[in-house]
């Protein structure tokens, strides 16, 4: 299963709000996720803080977790020219971190990029079934191709449970799993995600 990038993704609107992010007018990103991209990157450092790779990088809000968090090498893979430019601002924030952004759609450079010791993954599908391909096509990708030995990978999810094809598609490529709740609520306005108790964050140990 191989995916693509999404058509012409990199010429559509964007919108940026305070509590939001909207591209061709889809609700790409919201700020009532905060905690549950903090975990994911939390989980994602306690594995390793040494050479991390970010596909997506939206509003920012896991990008700047991780640099607090303190990396050795941080590189952001993001193919809008408006976000990418966001996050050409957001990098002026951290003169003293060895951060790289790349202008790119993953796909279009999965054979160009070296191995990281973790990666964390969240780019925009419009529906279940391109987030599914994309997720699956990146798993594993990341295990042949990106992680070094013992390398981790997390991504966004959103969901309650881990559901039996994913379950399937991690252990394809991945020895280990770990799965941690938090509580979690989503906004009322929410379009791509419904949470009114709590969701589960991954990570995935090749």
């Amino acid at each position: 299963m191989i995916s693509k990038p999404n058509p012409d993704w990199e010429k559509k609107d964007v919108v940026i709000k305070n509590d939001r992010l909207l591209i061709d007018g889809y609700q790409v990103m919201m700020r009532w996720e905060t905690p549950y991209m903090h975990k994911m990157a939390e989980m994602l450092h306690a594995h390793s803080n040494n050479n991390i790779l970010e596909v997506g990088f939206g509003m920012g809000i896991s990008a700047t977790k991780l640099q607090h968090l303190g990396l050795k090498t941080h590189t952001i893979i993001e193919p809008h020219p408006k976000i990418y430019n966001l996050a050409l601002k957001w990098k002026r924030h951290y003169p003293k971190s060895n951060i790289m952004l790349i202008n790119d759609y993953w796909q279009n450079i999965r054979d160009l990029l070296p191995k990281y010791d973790g990666i964390f993954f969240d780019t925009f599908s419009a529906t279940t079934e391109e987030a599914d391909l994309k997720r699956f096509d990146f798993f594993k990708t990341a295990s042949e191709k990106l992680l070094k030995s013992n390398g981790a990978l997390t991504f966004y999810y959103m969901k309650k449970n881990l559901e039996l094809n994913y379950q399937d598609e991690l252990l394809k490529s991945f020895s280990k799993i770990i799965i941690e709740p938090q509580e979690l609520k989503s906004s009322p306005d929410c379009v791509y995600a419904s949470v009114d108790k709590y969701v589960i964050s991954i990570l995935a140990i090749k």
